[in-house]
């Protein structure tokens, strides 16, 4: 698994994500209105998240973010988001 595509897990009943690290694209909307979703763990091989992956799941607290990138480059992914 090497992208997770455009609301993959959209509407869905998940409270808890870790991707594995073959993970290295997450399109945009892929976690949208999880209204369940608390804690998520990026791959550390990361490269692509588009624009507001999380859009509606404003109940996610936890987020653990690749070591290689910075928080900040992931703001458009998180934009309009989270709380």
């Amino acid at each position: 698994l090497e992208r997770i595509k455009n609301g993959a897990f959209s509407e869905s009943a998940i409270a808890e994500i870790v991707m594995p690290n073959s993970v290295k694209h997450i399109e945009a909307l892929a976690f949208s209105c999880c209204l369940y979703l608390k804690k998520v763990v990026f791959p550390e091989n990361l490269d692509i998240a588009e624009v507001n992956i999380f859009d509606g799941s404003c109940s996610v607290r936890e987020i653990y973010f690749p070591a290689k990138m910075e928080p900040t480059s992931f703001a458009k992914a998180l934009s309009n988001s989270l709380p």
